[in-house]
């Protein structure tokens, strides 16, 4: 896992979780717009389970919903 602009951690939670921490609260949880793309073109599905002011908790699982670890790309938009 690797931080990059504007995120200060990206920290693996468990299987298929992991916590990504922002280098700057936003406004309220409700100003998060977080957007997961797969990275290595796997039939995955990704999704966001939560998110506050200044962090997020993606999900990964395989299309049998079984949690798994796999690389992704998260662009946050947000004021």
């Amino acid at each position: 896992m690797k931080a990059g602009k504007g995120i200060a951690s990206a920290t693996r939670a468990g299987t298929g979780l992991v916590d990504i921490v922002l280098l700057e609260s936003l406004s309220s949880a409700d100003c998060v717009v977080p957007q997961v793309t797969a990275r290595g073109g796997a039939a995955l599905v990704y999704s966001v389970v939560s998110s506050a002011t200044n962090s997020i908790r993606v999900r990964i699982a395989n299309t049998s919903d079984t949690l798994v670890d796999a690389g992704f790309y998260i662009t946050v938009l947000g004021y």
